[in-house]
């Protein structure tokens, strides 16, 4: 066979093999066949030195993985500074991975491995930029252009000081503060536009904005019944609108419709009010409560329309806000990447004020799963080769795998290698374990 296809076999078994280990797939069965398949594969390419083989494929994989992330780098705009907030936070988030990356292949020169991957960077780019600029020449030369700018700012940035494990810790916990804020925001958000009328339903509250008469002419129709002069009433009415506003106008033509003109009737004194000088009133007070009542809804259902508006805006803002930080799980995950060697009691004066359920959480997750854990699974292969009976290999293996599928991932991270091999091999046995039961049962 072909060096170049036994290498892409190579590369996609531990594809293969990384997707079994970070989902939890494959039985063991599965897991140790295609161990087998990978060992030959690498022995047919070095026969001398297969593991050789086998790092250097897992380099090949990190390279494109790191083109990859610098191509979707290209995509952002260029200096984060002159962005949204939104894209400002997605793109220093992306930056800080692939500079993490860049570091992780070359620890002493980290941008010559940004520039070596960027002609890889430079198909992946092309190709997605196929749709937009369909000419094969102005798609390459637009996504060299990019590329250019953006390789030479991360090769400066990888050129900088490498941050400390102190400062990556507060620098995440910075992240999960902020995306507590944004999450408690979301929440006050969509509690404030349910509270409003029809639910925030702007399609509803302007139906029934628009269902509602105007104040003034419902106002107007009783001028006839109230002044000896209507149109002058109607002409000082307009001028009131105009000087003192709306809900002033209606409230004084209620209290005091004399001051707009003469009324019909008489007040005689010692007598008091004629039959129509009554009736005058009674018919102003009436209409203009009644117009002052349809000005208090029209302004209601107004200002619950502006508010509705606003709170859908503010909500999409905050949406995007939160999509530009990585998830939860993955900041807590990075979170146990960087506390690596670290107790908790050293990083709690890392993290910021009022994330005490954060320790709390972590404290709990400690003591429930990653001391465990340690135990444990560092024993596990050693126990299996022991002369150890199997049942009790079984019961190791079922309890490190219950620990291991309810650990969370930042737990997870803080295991060292040999003990996550461990934890890996007993969680295969316990499925082959439990399958073998079910089969028994089902007979």
């Amino acid at each position: 066979m072909e060096r170049s296809l036994l290498e892409a076999r190579l590369a996609s078994d531990l594809l293969r093999q990384s997707h079994h280990h970070k989902w939890q797939t494959g039985s063991l069965e599965q897991l140790q066949e295609l161990e087998a398949r990978i060992q030959a594969t690498a022995q047919q390419l070095e026969p001398h030195s297969p593991q050789s083989a086998i790092l250097a494929a897992r380099r090949r994989l990190a390279l494109d993985d790191l083109a990859h992330q610098i191509a979707r780098r290209a995509e952002l705009p260029d200096d984060p500074l002159l962005v949204p907030d939104h894209l400002r936070t997605r793109t220093q988030h992306l930056e800080s991975r692939i500079l993490d990356a860049a570091r992780e292949l070359e620890p002493m020169e980290p941008q010559e491995v940004i520039a070596r991957v960027t002609p890889l960077a430079h198909e992946h780019l092309s190709r997605q930029m196929e749709l937009m600029l369909p000419d094969p020449a102005d798609r390459l030369e637009a996504a060299r252009r990019r590329l250019q700018r953006v390789s030479r700012r991360l090769e400066g940035l990888a050129a900088g000081p490498r941050p400390s494990q102190h400062q990556r810790i507060r620098q995440t916990s910075m992240a999960l503060a902020r995306l507590d804020r944004l999450e408690a925001q979301a929440r006050h958000f969509a509690e404030s536009h349910a509270a409003l009328p029809h639910r925030g339903n702007t399609y509803e509250i302007s139906a029934s904005l628009q269902a509602l008469e105007s104040p003034r002419p419902h106002a107007d129709r009783s001028l006839e019944h109230v002044f000896r002069h209507p149109a002058r009433a109607r002409q000082r009415l307009a001028a009131s609108y105009q000087r003192d506003g709306e809900s002033a106008t209606l409230q004084h033509l209620a209290e005091d419709p004399a001051v707009f003109g003469r009324l019909r009737g008489w007040k005689i004194p010692l007598v008091g009010q004629t039959q129509d000088r009554g009736q005058a009133l009674e018919a102003a007070s009436g209409h203009a409560q009644r117009a002052l009542e349809i000005h208090h809804q029209r302004s209601q259902l107004t200002g619950a329309l502006d508010s509705a508006r606003s709170y859908r805006k503010l909500q999409a803002q905050n949406r995007q806000l939160v999509q530009a930080l990585p998830r939860r799980e993955s900041l807590l995950s990075d979170l146990g990447r960087h506390m690596a060697g670290l107790e908790l009691h050293e990083v709690e004066p890392l993290l910021c004020p009022g994330q005490g359920k954060l320790v709390e959480d972590l404290r709990q997750a400690e003591l429930q799963f990653l001391e465990p854990l340690r135990e444990a699974s560092g024993k596990f292969l050693a126990l299996q080769t022991g002369g150890v009976s199997q049942p009790e290999v079984h019961a190791k293996a079922q309890r490190i795998a219950a620990l291991f599928q309810y650990a969370p991932r930042h737990i997870l991270r803080r295991l060292t290698p040999p003990q996550m091999q461990g934890t890996l091999v007993a969680v295969a046995i316990a499925r082959r374990v439990l399958k073998a039961v079910t089969r028994k049962v089902a007979v």
